[in-house]
């Protein structure tokens, strides 16, 4: 009998990291499975989307909301439609997640920086304009006086 692997994120994260690219990875009987690719074509929908739920799930708890819904649209065919969860694919959004984490924190960490010094610097007060998505490069990002 083959040896349960409970659905975890973590889980998850070292079965895409150990199976080759075309491995699905579903959930079945509360327990990860692989399947190759003939038999990802037999299995249930509902194996397919407890996989997406539980790679969504981490992530967001993981990464945060932002990075989560910033990669909803890439985990949505396994969750809403119950298409296969590929290693391959699983990988990819994790290296996203975690590259946009990284990302947003050193946003952060310049804007703090940035603001603490405009604040020093000038007597008027400022509010930055931030973007919606992580991946704006900097000069989007707008400084604008608040006005009496």
């Amino acid at each position: 009998m083959p040896q349960r692997i409970a659905p975890t994120f973590r889980n998850l994260s070292q079965l895409a990291n150990n199976l080759g690219d075309d491995t699905s990875i579903i959930v079945k009987n509360n327990s990860f499975e692989t399947r190759g690719k003939i038999g990802a074509l037999f299995t249930r929908k509902a194996g397919n989307r407890a996989a997406g739920e539980v790679l969504y799930a981490g992530i967001r708890r993981t990464y945060g909301d932002t990075v989560a819904d910033a990669l909803a649209p890439q985990i949505r065919a396994s969750r809403e439609k119950g298409k296969p969860l590929t290693a391959r694919v699983a990988r990819d959004i994790l290296a996203t997640a975690a590259d946009m984490s990284r990302g947003i924190g050193q946003i952060n960490t310049d804007m703090a920086r940035h603001l603490s010094s405009v604040i020093t610097d000038r007597a008027t007060p400022a509010i930055w304009i931030l973007p919606l998505t992580p991946s704006v490069p900097r000069r989007a990002l707008t400084l604008l006086p608040i006005r009496h």
